[in-house]
Protein backbone atom coordinates (compact mmCIF):
# COMPACT_ATOMS: atom_id res chain seq x y z
CA UNK A 1 0.00 0.00 0.00
CA UNK A 2 2.95 2.88 -1.14
CA UNK A 3 0.14 4.32 -2.43
CA UNK A 4 -1.84 4.89 0.67
CA UNK A 5 1.01 5.68 2.99
CA UNK A 6 2.23 8.51 0.33
CA UNK A 7 -1.29 10.04 0.76
CA UNK A 8 -1.44 10.55 4.79
CA UNK A 9 2.58 11.38 4.27
CA UNK A 10 1.46 14.90 1.65
CA UNK A 11 -0.92 15.55 3.77
CA UNK A 12 1.56 15.82 6.69
CA UNK A 13 4.12 17.43 5.28
CA UNK A 14 1.92 20.70 3.19
CA UNK A 15 -0.07 21.24 6.07
CA UNK A 16 -3.39 20.62 4.25
CA UNK A 17 -6.55 19.42 5.85
CA UNK A 18 -6.05 15.53 5.94
CA UNK A 19 -9.33 14.68 6.70
CA UNK A 20 -11.08 14.77 3.49
CA UNK A 21 -7.26 12.75 2.31
CA UNK A 22 -7.45 10.25 5.43
CA UNK A 23 -11.21 9.15 3.77
CA UNK A 24 -9.52 8.61 0.52
CA UNK A 25 -6.94 6.85 1.98
CA UNK A 26 -8.93 4.77 4.54
CA UNK A 27 -11.79 3.85 1.17
CA UNK A 28 -8.94 3.23 -0.91
CA UNK A 29 -7.57 0.52 2.09
CA UNK A 30 -10.86 -0.82 2.28
CA UNK A 31 -11.23 -1.92 -1.61
CA UNK A 32 -8.03 -3.38 -0.91
CA UNK A 33 -8.49 -5.63 1.47
CA UNK A 34 -11.93 -6.66 -0.46
CA UNK A 35 -10.15 -6.90 -3.55
CA UNK A 36 -7.81 -9.78 -1.71
CA UNK A 37 -10.54 -11.61 -0.24
CA UNK A 38 -12.59 -11.96 -3.92
CA UNK A 39 -9.48 -13.11 -5.46
CA UNK A 40 -8.95 -15.42 -2.56
CA UNK A 41 -4.89 -14.18 -2.96
CA UNK A 42 -1.95 -15.60 -0.47
CA UNK A 43 -0.51 -12.75 -0.09
CA UNK A 44 -3.16 -10.21 1.39
CA UNK A 45 -1.56 -9.79 3.94
CA UNK A 46 1.58 -8.18 2.23
CA UNK A 47 -1.40 -5.41 0.34
CA UNK A 48 -2.82 -4.79 4.13
CA UNK A 49 0.45 -4.89 6.09
CA UNK A 50 1.16 -0.92 6.26
CA UNK A 51 -2.44 -0.53 7.59
CA UNK A 52 -3.39 -1.41 10.91
CA UNK A 53 -6.73 -3.72 12.06
CA UNK A 54 -7.87 -0.04 13.89
CA UNK A 55 -6.95 1.79 10.44
CA UNK A 56 -9.18 -0.87 8.40
CA UNK A 57 -11.76 -0.60 10.58
CA UNK A 58 -11.83 3.06 10.44
CA UNK A 59 -11.51 3.16 6.35
CA UNK A 60 -14.85 0.94 6.41
CA UNK A 61 -16.74 3.40 8.30
CA UNK A 62 -15.37 5.83 6.35
CA UNK A 63 -17.12 3.97 2.99
CA UNK A 64 -19.83 3.96 4.65
CA UNK A 65 -20.22 7.75 5.38
CA UNK A 66 -19.36 8.77 2.04
CA UNK A 67 -21.74 6.30 0.93
CA UNK A 68 -24.41 7.90 2.82
CA UNK A 69 -23.29 11.42 1.72
CA UNK A 70 -23.73 10.75 -1.61
CA UNK A 71 -26.52 9.31 -1.21
CA UNK A 72 -28.44 12.42 0.62
CA UNK A 73 -26.63 14.35 -2.08
CA UNK A 74 -28.52 12.56 -4.48
CA UNK A 75 -31.71 13.05 -2.85
CA UNK A 76 -31.17 16.70 -2.23
CA UNK A 77 -30.30 17.13 -6.01
CA UNK A 78 -33.45 15.25 -6.83
CA UNK A 79 -35.95 17.32 -4.18
CA UNK A 80 -33.90 20.41 -6.41
CA UNK A 81 -34.96 19.08 -9.05
CA UNK A 82 -38.30 18.99 -8.32
CA UNK A 83 -38.88 22.02 -6.93
CA UNK A 84 -36.99 23.74 -9.80
CA UNK A 85 -39.56 21.73 -12.30
CA UNK A 86 -42.20 23.20 -10.15
CA UNK A 87 -41.21 26.63 -10.14
CA UNK A 88 -41.15 26.54 -14.03
CA UNK A 89 -44.15 25.23 -13.91
CA UNK A 90 -45.87 28.12 -12.03
CA UNK A 91 -44.02 30.78 -13.73
CA UNK A 92 -44.93 29.20 -16.78
CA UNK A 93 -48.99 29.30 -16.01
CA UNK A 94 -48.17 33.00 -14.31
CA UNK A 95 -47.04 34.38 -17.88
CA UNK A 96 -49.95 32.64 -19.55
CA UNK A 97 -52.53 34.00 -17.90
CA UNK A 98 -50.11 38.05 -17.78
CA UNK A 99 -50.61 37.27 -21.60
CA UNK A 100 -54.18 36.55 -22.10
CA UNK A 101 -55.56 40.32 -21.76
CA UNK A 102 -52.54 41.25 -23.99
CA UNK A 103 -53.70 38.80 -26.51
CA UNK A 104 -57.51 39.72 -26.13
CA UNK A 105 -56.94 43.69 -26.04
CA UNK A 106 -54.90 43.49 -29.08
CA UNK A 107 -57.66 41.12 -30.83
CA UNK A 108 -60.23 44.24 -29.68
CA UNK A 109 -57.85 47.09 -30.96
CA UNK A 110 -57.69 45.28 -33.99
CA UNK A 111 -61.78 44.24 -34.73
CA UNK A 112 -62.52 47.75 -33.43
CA UNK A 113 -63.22 50.94 -35.99
CA UNK A 114 -60.26 53.36 -35.80
CA UNK A 115 -59.75 56.06 -32.72
CA UNK A 116 -62.48 59.23 -34.31
CA UNK A 117 -60.31 61.50 -32.05
CA UNK A 118 -57.16 62.99 -32.43
CA UNK A 119 -56.40 64.27 -29.06
CA UNK A 120 -56.97 60.78 -27.52
CA UNK A 121 -53.42 60.76 -29.84
CA UNK A 122 -51.75 62.88 -27.37
CA UNK A 123 -52.54 60.82 -23.96
CA UNK A 124 -48.85 59.06 -24.25
CA UNK A 125 -47.59 62.45 -25.43
CA UNK A 126 -49.30 65.68 -23.99
CA UNK A 127 -46.30 67.64 -25.98
CA UNK A 128 -48.22 70.19 -27.90
CA UNK A 129 -45.41 69.46 -30.57
CA UNK A 130 -47.28 67.91 -32.79
CA UNK A 131 -50.71 69.10 -32.17
CA UNK A 132 -48.99 72.71 -33.21
CA UNK A 133 -47.87 70.74 -36.50
CA UNK A 134 -50.78 69.65 -37.69
CA UNK A 135 -52.53 72.67 -37.19
CA UNK A 136 -49.93 74.48 -38.82
CA UNK A 137 -50.46 72.27 -41.46
CA UNK A 138 -54.25 72.33 -41.46
CA UNK A 139 -54.31 76.39 -41.88
CA UNK A 140 -51.52 76.85 -44.43
CA UNK A 141 -52.23 77.22 -47.46
CA UNK A 142 -53.18 73.81 -49.21
CA UNK A 143 -51.30 72.69 -53.14
CA UNK A 144 -54.47 74.27 -54.61
CA UNK A 145 -58.16 75.28 -53.40
CA UNK A 146 -60.49 77.36 -54.41
CA UNK A 147 -63.89 78.15 -52.78
CA UNK A 148 -66.19 81.56 -51.16
CA UNK A 149 -66.26 82.75 -47.90
CA UNK A 150 -68.24 85.88 -46.48
CA UNK A 151 -67.10 88.07 -44.09
CA UNK A 152 -69.47 89.64 -41.17
CA UNK A 153 -68.17 92.69 -39.73
CA UNK A 154 -68.98 94.77 -36.36
CA UNK A 155 -67.72 98.46 -36.53
CA UNK A 156 -66.92 100.37 -33.76
CA UNK A 157 -68.20 103.45 -35.06
CA UNK A 158 -71.11 104.76 -34.08
CA UNK A 159 -74.67 104.18 -35.12
CA UNK A 160 -72.77 101.80 -38.27
CA UNK A 161 -74.21 99.12 -39.98
CA UNK A 162 -72.63 95.51 -39.64
CA UNK A 163 -72.28 94.75 -42.87
CA UNK A 164 -71.42 91.33 -45.20
CA UNK A 165 -69.30 91.16 -47.71
CA UNK A 166 -68.33 87.81 -50.02
CA UNK A 167 -65.49 87.27 -51.63
CA UNK A 168 -63.86 84.60 -53.36
CA UNK A 169 -61.30 82.17 -51.64
CA UNK A 170 -58.04 80.99 -53.43
CA UNK A 171 -55.63 78.75 -51.92
CA UNK A 172 -52.38 77.94 -53.22
CA UNK A 173 -49.08 76.38 -51.93
CA UNK A 174 -46.10 76.17 -53.92
CA UNK A 175 -42.52 75.54 -53.03
CA UNK A 176 -41.21 79.32 -52.79
CA UNK A 177 -44.82 80.85 -53.52
CA UNK A 178 -47.74 81.00 -51.56
CA UNK A 179 -51.49 82.53 -51.49
CA UNK A 180 -54.21 81.75 -48.82
CA UNK A 181 -57.33 83.90 -48.86
CA UNK A 182 -56.64 87.84 -48.95
CA UNK A 183 -52.84 87.39 -48.35
CA UNK A 184 -49.93 85.99 -50.53
CA UNK A 185 -45.98 85.85 -50.32
CA UNK A 186 -43.17 84.27 -50.67
CA UNK A 187 -41.39 81.56 -48.04
CA UNK A 188 -38.11 83.19 -46.79
CA UNK A 189 -37.49 80.36 -43.92
CA UNK A 190 -39.68 77.09 -43.61
CA UNK A 191 -38.49 74.10 -41.64
CA UNK A 192 -40.22 71.71 -38.74
CA UNK A 193 -40.34 74.49 -36.41
CA UNK A 194 -39.67 78.09 -37.93
CA UNK A 195 -41.42 79.96 -40.80
CA UNK A 196 -40.47 83.53 -41.82
CA UNK A 197 -42.54 84.52 -45.16
CA UNK A 198 -42.52 88.18 -46.91
CA UNK A 199 -45.70 89.03 -48.86
CA UNK A 200 -49.01 91.18 -49.25
CA UNK A 201 -52.29 91.45 -47.19
CA UNK A 202 -55.68 92.91 -47.32
CA UNK A 203 -56.55 94.96 -44.73
CA UNK A 204 -60.62 95.15 -44.79
CA UNK A 205 -61.18 98.12 -41.80
CA UNK A 206 -62.92 101.26 -43.15
CA UNK A 207 -65.04 104.13 -42.83
CA UNK A 208 -67.94 105.40 -45.07
CA UNK A 209 -70.85 107.75 -44.19
CA UNK A 210 -73.66 106.03 -46.04
CA UNK A 211 -73.54 103.53 -43.41
CA UNK A 212 -73.94 105.47 -40.48
CA UNK A 213 -76.82 106.24 -39.00
CA UNK A 214 -75.19 109.57 -36.77
CA UNK A 215 -75.96 112.78 -38.85
CA UNK A 216 -72.65 114.20 -37.34
CA UNK A 217 -70.58 111.25 -38.63
CA UNK A 218 -72.27 111.77 -41.62
CA UNK A 219 -70.41 114.97 -42.92
CA UNK A 220 -67.16 113.01 -42.24
CA UNK A 221 -64.52 111.63 -45.53
CA UNK A 222 -64.72 107.65 -46.09
CA UNK A 223 -61.76 105.90 -44.75
CA UNK A 224 -60.67 103.16 -47.04
CA UNK A 225 -59.81 99.85 -46.82
CA UNK A 226 -56.04 98.89 -47.80
CA UNK A 227 -53.20 97.04 -48.89
CA UNK A 228 -50.17 95.94 -46.53
CA UNK A 229 -46.60 94.92 -47.11
CA UNK A 230 -46.27 92.43 -44.26
CA UNK A 231 -43.38 90.27 -42.59
CA UNK A 232 -44.95 86.98 -41.04
CA UNK A 233 -42.72 84.49 -38.52
CA UNK A 234 -44.53 81.63 -36.55
CA UNK A 235 -43.00 79.24 -34.12
CA UNK A 236 -43.93 75.56 -33.18
CA UNK A 237 -43.04 75.78 -29.42
CA UNK A 238 -44.00 73.12 -26.51
CA UNK A 239 -46.60 75.83 -25.23
CA UNK A 240 -48.46 76.28 -28.92
CA UNK A 241 -47.87 78.21 -32.30
CA UNK A 242 -46.86 81.48 -31.75
CA UNK A 243 -47.43 84.04 -34.56
CA UNK A 244 -45.48 87.70 -34.73
CA UNK A 245 -46.22 89.97 -37.08
CA UNK A 246 -45.02 93.52 -38.54
CA UNK A 247 -47.32 95.39 -41.79
CA UNK A 248 -46.89 98.38 -43.46
CA UNK A 249 -49.48 100.37 -45.46
CA UNK A 250 -48.13 100.96 -48.98
CA UNK A 251 -51.38 102.78 -50.33
CA UNK A 252 -50.61 105.69 -48.82
CA UNK A 253 -54.18 105.65 -47.06
CA UNK A 254 -53.10 106.06 -43.54
CA UNK A 255 -49.54 105.53 -43.78
CA UNK A 256 -49.81 103.36 -40.34
CA UNK A 257 -48.04 100.60 -39.05
CA UNK A 258 -49.29 97.73 -37.06
CA UNK A 259 -47.71 94.47 -35.62
CA UNK A 260 -48.86 91.95 -33.74
CA UNK A 261 -48.01 88.95 -31.31
CA UNK A 262 -50.04 86.19 -30.36
CA UNK A 263 -49.97 82.41 -29.05
CA UNK A 264 -52.40 79.62 -30.28
CA UNK A 265 -53.38 76.58 -28.98
CA UNK A 266 -55.10 74.06 -31.22
CA UNK A 267 -57.70 71.10 -30.50
CA UNK A 268 -57.91 68.52 -33.04
CA UNK A 269 -59.98 65.65 -34.29
CA UNK A 270 -59.26 63.89 -37.19
CA UNK A 271 -61.87 65.51 -38.95
CA UNK A 272 -62.04 69.22 -36.95
CA UNK A 273 -59.15 71.54 -35.64
CA UNK A 274 -60.28 74.23 -33.26
CA UNK A 275 -57.45 77.17 -32.87
CA UNK A 276 -57.99 79.72 -30.06
CA UNK A 277 -55.61 82.45 -29.74
CA UNK A 278 -54.59 85.25 -27.40
CA UNK A 279 -52.75 88.39 -28.52
CA UNK A 280 -51.61 92.18 -28.94
CA UNK A 281 -51.21 94.72 -31.39
CA UNK A 282 -49.72 98.19 -31.52
CA UNK A 283 -50.88 100.34 -34.09
CA UNK A 284 -48.94 103.47 -34.53
CA UNK A 285 -50.10 107.03 -34.73
CA UNK A 286 -50.91 107.32 -38.05
CA UNK A 287 -53.08 104.32 -38.70
CA UNK A 288 -55.22 105.00 -35.52
CA UNK A 289 -55.20 109.13 -37.01
CA UNK A 290 -57.04 108.01 -39.65
CA UNK A 291 -59.56 105.39 -39.08
CA UNK A 292 -60.33 106.97 -35.91
CA UNK A 293 -59.44 111.07 -35.87
CA UNK A 294 -60.84 113.47 -37.37
CA UNK A 295 -59.44 115.47 -39.74
CA UNK A 296 -59.47 119.80 -39.22
CA UNK A 297 -61.42 120.43 -42.24
CA UNK A 298 -63.89 117.80 -41.03
CA UNK A 299 -64.23 119.39 -37.67
CA UNK A 300 -64.88 122.92 -39.92
CA UNK A 301 -67.97 121.42 -40.85
CA UNK A 302 -70.28 120.98 -37.71
CA UNK A 303 -69.92 122.73 -34.31
CA UNK A 304 -70.90 118.93 -33.25
CA UNK A 305 -66.78 117.80 -34.38
CA UNK A 306 -63.81 119.04 -33.05
CA UNK A 307 -60.06 118.05 -34.61
CA UNK A 308 -59.33 114.92 -32.40
CA UNK A 309 -56.05 113.30 -32.97
CA UNK A 310 -55.52 109.74 -31.53
CA UNK A 311 -51.99 108.29 -30.61
CA UNK A 312 -50.54 105.07 -31.11
CA UNK A 313 -52.18 102.07 -29.23
CA UNK A 314 -51.80 98.78 -27.85
CA UNK A 315 -55.00 96.28 -28.55
CA UNK A 316 -55.33 93.16 -27.00
CA UNK A 317 -57.66 90.80 -29.16
CA UNK A 318 -59.04 86.75 -29.26
CA UNK A 319 -59.19 84.57 -32.69
CA UNK A 320 -60.74 81.30 -33.18
CA UNK A 321 -60.04 79.52 -36.27
CA UNK A 322 -61.77 76.41 -37.26
CA UNK A 323 -61.97 74.13 -40.25
CA UNK A 324 -64.09 70.53 -40.66
CA UNK A 325 -63.47 68.18 -43.27
CA UNK A 326 -66.41 67.00 -44.60
CA UNK A 327 -64.52 64.50 -46.79
CA UNK A 328 -61.12 64.36 -48.79
CA UNK A 329 -62.30 66.93 -51.21
CA UNK A 330 -64.14 69.75 -49.08
CA UNK A 331 -63.85 71.85 -46.21
CA UNK A 332 -65.85 74.20 -44.52
CA UNK A 333 -63.66 76.74 -42.77
CA UNK A 334 -64.23 79.71 -40.35
CA UNK A 335 -62.42 82.05 -38.62
CA UNK A 336 -63.34 84.92 -36.12
CA UNK A 337 -61.62 87.72 -34.36
CA UNK A 338 -62.97 90.35 -31.81
CA UNK A 339 -60.63 93.54 -30.58
CA UNK A 340 -61.10 94.99 -27.10
CA UNK A 341 -60.11 98.88 -28.01
CA UNK A 342 -58.13 101.13 -26.21
CA UNK A 343 -59.02 103.81 -24.25
CA UNK A 344 -57.52 106.23 -26.62
CA UNK A 345 -59.53 104.94 -29.05
CA UNK A 346 -62.48 104.54 -27.10
CA UNK A 347 -62.45 108.33 -26.39
CA UNK A 348 -62.79 109.12 -30.64
CA UNK A 349 -65.66 111.39 -31.34
CA UNK A 350 -66.33 108.47 -34.03
CA UNK A 351 -66.38 105.77 -31.84
CA UNK A 352 -69.02 104.00 -29.73
CA UNK A 353 -68.63 100.70 -28.69
CA UNK A 354 -65.20 99.73 -26.70
CA UNK A 355 -64.83 96.60 -29.30
CA UNK A 356 -64.42 95.39 -32.98
CA UNK A 357 -65.12 92.25 -34.19
CA UNK A 358 -64.95 90.64 -37.46
CA UNK A 359 -65.94 86.48 -38.69
CA UNK A 360 -65.38 85.00 -41.70
CA UNK A 361 -67.04 81.36 -42.98
CA UNK A 362 -67.41 79.84 -46.28
CA UNK A 363 -66.05 76.50 -47.48
CA UNK A 364 -63.24 75.41 -50.48
CA UNK A 365 -63.10 72.85 -52.91
CA UNK A 366 -59.42 70.24 -52.85
CA UNK A 367 -58.02 69.69 -56.04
Amino acid sequence: MPLVASLFSITRSTGMDDRPMQRIAKALGAAAIMAAMFLGTTHAEDVVAPLTQETAVQATETAATVTEDVEAAIAAANVEAAQAAQGTRVVAETAAVKAEPAVTEELTIDSTPAVTSTVMRYADNPCMLTACYEAVECFSPSEFSLGAVATVTISPYKQYDTTVMPFPYISYKGQHFFINGDSAGVYVVKNDRHELTVGAAYLGMEFRPRHTDNATLKLLDKRLSTALAEINYSYISKIGLIRARVAQDVLGKSNGTLANLSIHVPWITDRFILMPGLGVEFASKNHNKYYYGVRGDEAARSPNLRRDDTGHTFTPYATLEAKFSINERWDIVAKGRIDYLASKVCDSQMVGKNYAASFTAGFQYNF
